[in-house]
């Protein structure tokens, strides 16, 4: 009973290795619809909401992702010895602007479909029942802001409220009608090669990192039971703060 369907459009541009330069970039617009996301079959997850109407809940699919972006690349940087800049620059200068190199990973994709959700049981066949849209979808608009003590996702959480109700009886809601919020982060990482001056074969490498380079936070899913006191509060974060760590290695 379970069906799904997904299409897609993937983009890339690749460059190999060649003068110093690496580079892979990804784009995909997709959107991917089904009646279950879950793969388990189980009391927690797995169930049809209807199982006399398969279609009852088909929507957007919980994995479902719009627009996903995704960038690597490595850049070495022409400045020293042998290089496109300083070709015959001292030793000593070389050693100390020559051979360095940037890397990064870049990522980005629009939010992921979103769940109402009652607290309610109204039919054997779904747990939880997602809560049924009476109203216009434009009052469900997101404007991520502060809230007194708190972070609201809606940008009028009364208005957003007020376009749903209950289920009752025999009732299953409206399925994945929301979006979460985006996601993007970005790493990086600068190394500098350092010649040993008994060995042309041996080397020293330093290494500095950077996971969310930039510390820029990315919100995970609002609350959105209806009959919660904390309807459209965010209260976690899909990234971790920014961290940075040293390396030096001896390649011989």
């Amino acid at each position: 009973l379970g069906n799904s369907d997904y299409n897609g459009m993937l983009l890339s541009l690749q460059k190999r290795f060649s003068k110093g330069l690496e580079f892979d970039f990804n784009y995909t617009w997709s959107h991917s619809l089904d009646n279950q996301s879950s793969v388990t079959n189980t009391i927690t997850g797995g169930l049809l909401c209807d199982v006399t109407n398969p279609n009852a809940c088909r929507g957007n699919s919980d994995f479902d992702i719009r627009h996903l972006v995704n960038f690597n690349g490595i850049y070495d940087i022409p400045i020293g010895r042998g290089k496109f800049f300083g070709n015959n620059m001292p030793k000593w200068l070389d050693s100390i602007i020559g051979d360095w190199s940037v890397s990064g990973i870049f990522v980005a994709r629009s939010g992921l479909a979103l769940n109402s959700t009652s607290g309610l049981y109204p039919t054997s066949y779904l747990l939880n029942s997602p809560a049924i849209l009476n109203g216009d979808l434009s009052a469900l608009r997101g404007r991520i802001h502060d809230e007194g003590t708190g972070i609201q996702y809606f940008d009028d959480p009364i208005k957003a409220l007020a376009a749903f109700r209950n289920p009752k009886h025999g009732e299953t809601g409206s399925r994945n009608i929301f979006r979460g919020p985006t996601f993007f982060n970005t790493d990086m990482a600068v190394s500098k090669k350092f010649k040993l001056p008994w060995s042309e074969n041996q080397r020293l490498t330093f290494r500095a990192e950077a996971y969310n380079v930039f510390n820029s936070n990315s919100f995970d899913a609002p609350d959105l039971n209806i009959n919660s006191s904390t309807f459209g509060r965010i209260t976690r974060s899909l990234t971790s703060p920014r961290e940075i760590q040293f390396a030096l290695r001896f390649d011989f």
